[in-house]
């Protein structure tokens, strides 16, 4: 537990790009957007699932600029319109989040070769590495975003859990793991079925008496959709999942993956830094934006519960052969320990 994983690579490096990219780049920009010249396209080198990210420096009749360019290669096209739309709004109301450079037709989306792209001024960072200094700032960062997110998203235009990640009830398992094996992630499936029905209803019982409320959440904090400047938080990115839900869920998603990657940097052994990592979360997340004591105390088990929900979510995409049965298996081997996490989590704090 608490080992580094795809997460928690922190310095933000480049890479080169094959030349059709460039042409497409090219071309996205300079048909519509006010570049005159493009001298350079580079590819963040990092896994990407959902879209592909890119540094472009070129010129307008302005001067020279940098920009961050975003194909969108797995999402829907109204869910990046969604998006947009929220992360214009939360940009207009003063959060950390990055901003759009707009197209000539004065939209942030532009559709190009079959595909959404969406264009950035671009932010020069690295992501969340896990410092006490930069975990105190991340968690404030949080707090702050779920306010301002609550002031202008409007709730009813968002999916709930259900739709935006992934169902949760030993029903559904039992129905999803029913057929016979055909490969090692069902394999695997088949030999945790027991572990699933467990979870699934030991998590089920402990928040039956927690009062949860609608509210707006990221629903991918990670270390990576932070950029920092130094030890400065500069940016929150990525809202493509976010959702209609209490906002205990992203507390807890944020207190597990920013103090996980915490104990990560601090090379100790865990068991020694997870209590005052979390200690530090708390306080800087409590001190800008209050909770409920009894959910608090369930930080962990809505944790876990989301981690559940997204394990569901993954396995709905493998059957509709949108991820193959390789990257599922590498997927939850990562999702069982996060789980493992969370309850090392609870003890902690208990």
């Amino acid at each position: 537990m608490f080992e580094p994983n795809d997460h928690s690579k922190w310095q933000v490096t480049w890479k080169a790009v094959p030349h059709n990219v460039i042409a497409d780049v090219s071309e996205l920009l300079k048909n519509f957007y006010p570049v005159l010249r493009v001298d350079s396209v580079r590819q963040v080198n990092e896994w990407e699932q959902s879209s592909n990210n890119y540094m472009v420096l070129g010129e307008t009749s302005e001067g020279r600029v940098v920009y961050l360019v975003r194909r969108n290669i797995a999402k829907s096209h109204e869910k990046v319109i969604h998006s947009s739309r929220i992360m214009e709004g939360l940009s207009g109301a003063g959060a950390m989040v990055p901003d759009f450079i707009i197209n000539i037709e004065g939209e942030a989306v532009t559709s190009h070769r079959g595909l959404d792209w969406q264009v950035f001024k671009f932010i020069p960072g690295d992501h969340y590495r896990g410092e006490e200094s930069q975990l105190a700032q991340a968690a404030r960062g949080v707090a702050r975003l779920h306010k301002k997110m609550e002031l202008i998203v409007d709730k009813s235009s968002l999916g709930d859990l259900s739709c935006s990640f992934g169902h949760f009830s030993v029903a559904w398992w039992k129905l999803a793991i029913e057929q016979r094996a055909q490969n090692g992630f069902e394999q695997m499936l088949h030999e945790r079925f027991s572990f699933f029905c467990n979870i699934v209803e030991r998590v089920q019982e402990k928040l039956g008496s927690v009062q949860t409320s609608d509210g707006v959440i990221h629903g991918d904090i990670h270390p990576q959709n932070f950029i920092f400047q130094g030890d400065r938080l500069a940016a929150i990115i990525d809202f493509e999942n976010i959702a209609r839900a209490d906002i205990i869920y992203d507390v807890a998603t944020a207190c597990h993956r920013l103090v996980r990657q915490h104990v990560v940097f601090s090379g100790k052994p865990w068991p020694e830094v997870l209590p005052n990592g979390i200690s530090i979360f708390l306080r800087e997340y409590l001190g800008e934006n209050k909770l409920a004591d009894e959910k608090i105390r369930m930080l962990p088990v809505f944790a876990q519960e989301l981690l559940l929900r997204k394990m569901a979510y993954n396995y709905s995409l493998y059957k509709l052969k949108k991820r193959n049965h390789q990257v599922c298996q590498a997927q939850y081997e990562k999702f069982f320990i996060l789980l493992s996490e969370a309850e090392a989590i609870s003890e902690a704090m208990s």
